[in-house]
């Protein structure tokens, strides 16, 4: 009894801070590095760095090209449904499509269940209605490329010319606001 009552604490510790790890981190407010195991999110800036192409069908059964959106500023986010943090940023990573899409923002919504959690992904989007491209990973192809060590959340942002510019792992309040400054940032730039 007592050991179900110590597991059920490091599940719910697990499901509501995300993926914790000792990663170096580094932001464009500051230039240190430094390392953390706090179950806290984590900046990473990258320059140069091309985007692989990947092909994803979306919950509606559509194609979706990398290539395609070259133009585009892309916000590539790695989720799955039984992520709490996932969950809480969700509604911010709409409230920025919204804001964003007619200027170059493309979103896509990486789920990386697999298994029997597959068959909940479009319906809890539905039900929240989100309405931006929501893309299956069953495979954990397109994962193991961006993001090999499966942190969920984890979320890219690709500039207009296809390359990586910052990747951020996991969610905490307020994360939305340095995300929005790197996506007005990307908007600005040319093609």
């Amino acid at each position: 009894m007592r050991m179900a009552a110590v597991l059920t604490f490091l599940l719910l510790s697990f499901f509501l801070h995300g993926c914790p790890a000792t990663t170096k981190t580094s932001t464009k407010q500051q230039n240190s590095t430094t390392s953390t195991n706090a179950p806290k999110s984590q900046w990473k800036t990258v320059k140069g760095v091309a985007a692989s192409n990947f092909r994803l069908r979306d919950i509606n059964d559509r194609s979706h090209n990398l290539k395609q959106y070259k133009g585009k500023v892309v916000l590539l986010n790695f989720w799955a449904t039984w992520c709490a943090p996932c969950l809480k940023e969700f509604p911010h990573v709409q409230k920025l499509h919204e804001r964003y899409k007619n200027q170059g923002l493309k979103v896509l919504a990486v789920s990386v269940d697999e298994g029997n959690s597959v068959s909940q992904v479009k319906p809890m989007i539905y039900r929240y209605g989100y309405n931006f491209s929501v893309l299956l990973d069953t495979e954990g192809r397109v994962v193991s490329i961006f993001n090999p060590k499966r942190h969920c959340p984890f979320t890219v942002l690709i500039d207009r010319k296809g390359q990586i510019r910052t990747s951020h792992q996991g969610y905490n309040p307020g994360d939305e606001k340095v995300l929005e400054k790197y996506i007005k940032s990307l908007l600005k730039e040319s093609p």
